[in-house]
């Protein structure tokens, strides 16, 4: 069992190698030039940080996206691609009031309306 761990963890190395050496486009930072990044306070529960991750997807622009958060004492940061228009893009936040908008940054308190 122990070798087969071993094999597999071996072989996510070579693929990454193989992906990173290989000239391929595929990247897991995020362009800042289309990243939203959204502040929530509020969020006090796993199960309302899991509804909205999942409803944030829909707000993307197409129908890939790339999505990084963390939480820590009711509070979350979420970042968010692609979105071009940060503006339209907060304007359909309907889980809290938002706050502040500033440049690519949105500030939401998580259901307050």
């Amino acid at each position: 069992m122990f070798s087969a761990s071993i094999a597999r963890l071996a072989g996510v190395v070579l693929l990454a190698t193989f992906v990173t050496t290989s000239g391929c486009s595929f990247s897991l930072n995020q362009d800042p030039a289309t990243t939203v990044t959204i502040k929530v306070s509020g969020v006090d529960n796993e199960s309302d940080r899991d509804a909205l991750t999942e409803s944030l997807k829909d707000y993307v622009d197409g129908n890939s996206h790339s999505m990084s958060s963390t939480s820590m004492n009711g509070s979350m940061t979420i970042k968010l691609s692609p979105v071009t228009d940060v503006k339209a893009f907060s304007e359909k936040i309907d889980f809290g009031k938002v706050t502040a908008v500033d440049g690519r940054t949105v500030t939401v308190e998580y259901g307050k309306e």
